[in-house]
């Protein structure tokens, strides 16, 4: 998944970057992390947004989509 996104991220450079400790970025600790990995690749198969570990947080949620999970998706973060 991390070496799609490299691929998708080099051939869209407009696209937001990615973090240095992003899950869809190969050799982070989240991309080492089984469940992490797992988790990601089923919110992407199945167009679920998976969100920044660094996003802003209300109420103890999540409100900013992954930029990994963005480039994967083409920025969807809609179920079609």
């Amino acid at each position: 998944m991390a070496r799609l996104c490299d691929v998708e991220e080099a051939s869209h450079p407009s696209r937001r970057r990615r973090c240095d400790d992003c899950a869809f970025r190969r050799g982070t600790l989240p991309n080492q992390t089984a469940v992490t990995v797992m988790n990601a690749l089923k919110c992407v198969i199945e167009r679920d947004p998976f969100y920044c570990h660094k996003g802003v947080v209300e109420d103890g949620e999540p409100r900013v989509v992954c930029a990994g999970y963005e480039i994967l998706t083409a920025g969807g973060g809609d179920r079609p």
